[in-house]
Formats: structure tokens, sequence, C-alpha cells
């Protein structure tokens, strides 16, 4: 289903999501998270751990990420309580992609 705004244009034409495929693992995990990221083409990618209420619980620093393949090990801070989180990825500024995980 798509969204419309009032002037009839979907949500998704505005505001176009990431074109990335986003994998994490272990699922669940604890002290680590990895990050396995494919892109069309290269971008700027923001990675963010977000908890189920929308609140940012860790952001990792924009980087530049060439197309194809990508891993990335996340180190996640002991302060990070036990839970379902959502694993974020933004290229370009663009409507991100999400996955599930859950932290032990």
């Amino acid at each position: 289903l798509s969204s419309v705004d009032r002037d009839d244009k979907a949500v998704e034409d505005v505001f176009p999501q990431t074109s990335a495929q986003l994998d994490v693992y272990p699922n669940p995990g604890a002290e680590q998270l990895n990050v396995k990221l494919q892109l069309e083409r290269p971008g700027r990618v923001q990675l963010q751990l977000v908890d189920l209420l929308g609140h940012t619980v860790l952001q990792m620093p924009v980087q530049e990420v060439p197309a194809g393949d990508s891993f990335q090990a996340v180190a996640v801070p002991a302060s990070v309580p036990a839970g379902m989180y959502l694993v974020q990825c933004s290229v370009d500024g663009q409507r991100p992609v999400a996955v599930r995980w859950v932290k032990n």
C-alpha cells in the first residue's frame, strides 16, 4: 500500500526509500552487532540503532560506502538494555530500511 499526500503524490515518490539490502547478525546478540550491507551504487551511509519507541540508542558516523557488499562490526554499549531494536540504514539521506534485532 502506498500513502498519498494532499497533492496526490505517493509518499514514496517524495521520500524515496534507501535502495539497500541490510542483514544483521548474530540475532539475538549482545555486545557486538555485525551489519552486512548491499548497495546498488556507492553512497553516504548512516546506521542507527533505534528502540521500539523511536528513540535513537546508537548512531554511527556517516561513512562513504562503495557499491556491492560491505560489512561493519558495531560495538553495542553495555548501557543499552536487553530488548528489541531496529537497525536502520539510510543512504544519501533517503528514507531508511530497517531490520529487527534483539539484544540479550
